[in-house]
């Protein structure tokens, strides 16, 4: 047989002692095991437990909310970002038609390079001698599609 110790202040002691009484115990042992190993013990145990699930099914949709809003958020986080990355690479603007290469010294683009960096080019922008000369040759190469207008729109971009 186990044995179970409890230390009471006085009090707790006679009210415990009053309580048996009132139950009809004659001593307190086994008023105590008859609280420990009675029904309404167990039931309120269950009792718990069913009102823990309870919550537990009241708070899990709020908690994949929270779930699905740090998602959200990491990703606006990540997007934001990778924008600060593209707003500190220095930009290319306007028709500079100058770059530099790995050492520093600075080459001219070819009509390729411009044609890849803007993906469209007019005639009336290449600084060419004979801009109908590259056309044949883009032409030719298959590197660019060449589409031939009647009147050229140097806006539209």
């Amino acid at each position: 047989m186990k044995t179970i110790i409890l230390k009471l202040s006085d009090d707790e002691y006679r009210k415990l002692e009053e309580d048996a009484r009132k139950e009809g115990f004659v001593l307190i042992s086994d008023y105590i095991r008859h609280i420990l190993l009675s029904d309404s013990v167990q039931d309120n145990l269950q009792s718990y437990q069913k009102i823990e699930r309870k919550v537990q099914d009241m708070i899990n949709p709020f908690t994949q909310q929270i779930d699905d809003l740090k998602r959200r958020l990491a990703d606006a986080i990540e997007r934001i970002d990778e924008m600060e990355e593209l707003v500190k690479k220095p930009s290319i603007e306007g028709t500079t038609e100058k770059k530099k290469d790995e050492e520093g010294q600075t080459k001219k683009k070819t009509i390729v390079d411009i044609l890849k960096e803007r993906k469209v080019l007019y005639e009336n922008e290449m600084k060419a001698r004979d801009p109908s000369a590259i056309i044949n040759k883009l032409r030719s190469t298959g590197i660019a599609r060449i589409i031939s207008t009647t009147k050229e729109d140097s806006n539209r971009k």
